[in-house]
């Protein structure tokens, strides 16, 4: 029996590793949260820009949160970052689309472009 699973492929260098822009701790997401101040906007659209770019590059996927909001993915966020406060919403992100991956929605609706 053959099985296949869906590869993960990332851009990094031998050693593993890549630049990050824009990287905040989940400190520092539970703090802007609370404020819901200018630097949370910029988390916002930075978390967005992260899923929009995943979305773009990889391969059979139209939207690696599948049916899921945005509003959705912040409470997930929220929980990852009480589980995990020492970490970076980079990890959480990275670990959200590991565990999202198998409800992520491959194509886009019927219709509809793949940049809606």
């Amino acid at each position: 029996m053959l099985i296949v699973l869906p590869a993960m492929v990332m851009a990094v260098d031998e050693n593993l590793h890549y630049r990050n822009y824009g990287n905040r701790t989940c400190t520092e997401w539970g703090q802007a949260r609370e404020k819901r101040n200018i630097e949370y906007i910029a988390i916002l659209n930075w978390i967005s820009g992260y899923l929009t770019s995943y979305n773009a590059w990889q391969k059979d996927v139209y939207s690696i949160t599948g049916e899921n909001d945005l509003e959705n993915i912040y409470l997930w966020i929220d929980t990852y970052c009480k589980v995990n406060p020492s970490k970076s919403l980079v990890d959480g992100l990275s670990d959200l689309t590991l565990k999202f991956w198998p409800i992520r929605t491959e194509d886009a609706p019927d219709n509809q472009w793949r940049s809606e």
